[in-house]
C-alpha cells in the first residue's frame, strides 16, 4: 500500500532542512570572518618580525638611522615614534610595505589614534628601566656614566632598547588590532655567523 506524505510531515521536513541550511550558512560566514580577521594579524606579526630581524642584522648606528633617526617622526599620544612613508627609502618604509598593501586592498583601516600602521621607537635608559623593572642606576647603554631620561643619542648606545608596534583598524569589528615587540638589541659580534 502506498502512503503519501501528510502536510504536517512536509512542514516538519522543510523546517529541519531550513534549520540545517541556516546553521551551515552561519558557520560559513563565521569562517570567512575569522579568515578576514586573521590575515592582518599574521601580516602584522611578519612585519614586526622582519623589522626586528633587519635591525638585529646591522650595526646599531645603522639600525638607529634606518629605523628611528631618518624616518618621519611624530608624537602619538605624547610618545615620539618613527613612522614609515609608503614607498619611502628607509628600512622602516620598506619593511612596512605589506601593511600599506593591506590598506590599499581594503582589508585594514588606519588605527583609531593615528594613521601610522607601523611605529618604532628607541627607549631611553630610564624608560627601559621602568619597563623591565630594573634599577636605573645599573643601566648605562651609551657609556656616559649613568641612566638618562633624555632621548637616546644617534646610535651612541652599545645596546638599543626598541619598541616595534604594528597597529591596524579592523573594518569589520570596528576596533584596533596591535602587535608589540619590546626588546633589547645588542651590537653584532664580529665573525658571528648568526648576525
Amino acid at each position: 500500500m502506498r502512503r503519501s506524505l501528510s502536510i504536517i510531515e512536509l512542514v516538519v521536513a522543510s523546517a529541519v532542512l531550513l534549520i540545517t541550511l541556516v546553521g551551515v550558512m552561519s558557520m560559513t560566514t563565521g569562517s570567512v570572518r575569522a579568515t578576514q580577521e586573521a590575515t592582518p594579524r599574521k601580516v602584522a606579526q611578519d612585519v614586526a618580525a622582519r623589522i626586528l630581524a633587519r635591525m638585529r642584522s646591522t650595526l646599531l648606528g645603522t639600525s638607529y638611522a634606518q629605523f628611528y633617526g631618518n624616518p618621519t617622526r611624530r608624537s602619538i599620544n605624547s610618545v615620539t615614534w618613527a613612522v614609515p612613508t609608503e614607498g619611502g627609502p628607509t628600512g622602516l618604509d620598506q619593511e612596512a610595505q605589506p601593511m600599506f598593501d593591506l590598506a590599499t586592498q581594503g582589508q585594514i583601516a588606519p588605527p583609531s589614534d593615528d594613521p601610522a600602521y607601523v611605529r618604532v621607537r628607541v627607549m631611553n635608559e630610564v624608560e627601559y628601566a621602568a619597563t623591565w623593572n630594573v634599577g636605573a642606576t645599573d643601566l648605562d647603554f651609551d657609556g656616559d656614566g649613568g641612566a638618562d631620561a633624555a632621548e637616546p643619542p644617534s646610535g651612541a648606545y652599545g645596546m638599543l632598547p626598541v619598541v616595534i608596534e604594528v597597529r591596524w583598524g579592523d573594518p569589520y569589528a570596528g576596533n584596533d588590532g596591535r602587535i608589540t615587540l619590546t626588546t633589547l638589541i645588542s651590537q653584532p659580534m664580529q665573525g658571528d655567523p648568526n648576525r
